[in-house]
């Protein structure tokens, strides 16, 4: 079978597609991806059959990101920013790789609206991929989309506003979009995407989130999708670190949320150094760490390398991080910035697997206590290594999606 996958963003949002292209590779498919230029490199170490999509687009470029790390607002700001404009873009992408490539099925991030147009159009089947529990729009199940929780009847009782509010700013936005690629315009889009797809694939683990009594009927949860295939490994001078101590505090805000985490990089280092903890810091700029003895600053690594070494891990919540986090089954604490972030701390805190914190108020004395609290609290410890080993156990989720797309 000869499929097409595409992606847009960070990347979290890139590897799992990666991840399920050699998976598919694996049991006999044709996969053929199509993603920014910045993941080429990337790409050919796999030996994967790749075109670019669009032009280079890096996030470390992106000025002003903190307009996306904003409570209400950042979500839309990342869709009218950075995914709608590139949206009929995508669309005559996918459409010409479906005719040279003479498709069989389409497989593509939710967001990437484009791509499921494309399929729609040139009737091929049509997979849509969701990373995170939060973007079913579950009543059942719900999630939330900012800091301030609710209890779950609650939540329930107000799931009807967040179905609402995407289908008139998330739809409405379409429309001109629609218009210049030629396609019917529908309101509620997003949903009606859903419904129509072949299948529904959420990368995640039925530990995390299980199966919910309003999930779609074409919907399935594989697991987390790893993405193990770089054949990376540790710096000499990050395994010395590593093996000349205690295990570190391991901070990690990801390959978007780091750019507006400088603050919260050092405040920690500072509490790591009160409490007389060594700390490493995944994505921090070095002069996070002037100063302080036993803190490490490195600009980038795999975290399936570094969190397994950890006392305690610190991180945005981004779902690929989340994953990698209770795979290593370290206690954690979560610092939402943005979007699904907030529904990812929720549901891993109510695991008891993590604390959340706020990014605003982890300052000084209140960061430090909370701190000790990560790193003394062993009811935390216990159940964060149970759900590790647990998710540890479970298949593959690329290859579980894999195996769904074959069938389907």
């Amino acid at each position: 079978m000869r499929v097409i996958l595409t992606a847009f963003g960070s990347m979290g949002d890139n590897a799992p597609i990666i991840a399920l292209a050699e998976a598919l590779r694996a049991q006999g498919d044709e996969p053929l991806l199509l993603l920014n230029p910045l993941y080429a490199a990337l790409v050919a170490t796999r030996g994967l059959p790749y075109t670019p999509l669009g032009t280079r687009w890096d996030l470390e470029e992106v000025t002003n990101v903190e307009r996306y790390a904003r409570p209400f607002r950042g979500a839309m700001a990342i869709w009218h920013d950075l995914y709608l404009p590139r949206m009929a873009q995508t669309f005559h992408a996918v459409r010409q790789a479906i005719a040279e490539h003479r498709a069989d099925m389409v497989v593509g991030h939710w967001m990437l609206f484009g791509s499921h147009f494309a399929a729609r159009q040139a009737g091929v089947r049509n997979v849509v991929v969701n990373l995170a529990p939060c973007w079913w729009y579950s009543r059942k199940d719900p999630s939330i989309y900012h800091p301030f929780d609710a209890p779950s009847w609650l939540l329930r009782l107000m799931a009807s506003l967040p179905r609402l509010f995407v289908k008139r700013l998330l739809g409405g936005s379409l429309r001109s979009v629609c218009s210049e690629i030629g396609v019917p315009w529908r309101q509620d889009e997003y949903f009606a995407m859903l419904r129509e797809a072949h299948l529904n694939l959420g990368l995640w683990s039925p530990a995390f989130r299980p199966a919910a009594g309003d999930d779609l009927e074409n919907a399935t949860i594989c697991g987390f999708p790893w993405d193990d295939g770089d054949g990376s490994s540790l710096a000499p001078a990050l395994t010395r670190f590593l093996d000349s101590g205690s295990p570190p505090v391991v901070v990690g805000l990801g390959s978007s949320m780091r750019l507006v985490g400088d603050d919260l990089y050092r405040e920690i280092a500072l509490a790591c150094r009160d409490l007389g903890c060594r700390a490493l810091l995944v994505g921090a700029k070095p002069k996070a760490a002037d100063g302080i003895q036993d803190v490490m600053t490195v600009p980038g690594v795999p975290y399936r390398h570094v969190f397994p070494h950890a006392r305690a891990i610190v991180h945005h919540g981004g779902i690929g991080t989340l994953a990698e986090a209770i795979r290593a089954g370290r206690p954690m604490a979560v610092v939402p910035f943005a979007v699904d972030q907030y529904d990812n701390a929720r549901r891993a805190h109510r695991l008891g697997v993590a604390l959340r914190w706020s990014r605003s108020r982890m300052r000084g004395k209140r960061l430090r206590k909370a701190m000790e609290q990560l790193l003394e609290d062993r009811t935390l410890a216990q159940k964060a290594a149970a759900l590790g080993a647990q998710v540890q156990a479970e298949p593959a989720g690329a290859t579980v999606a894999a195996r769904r797309i074959a069938a389907t």
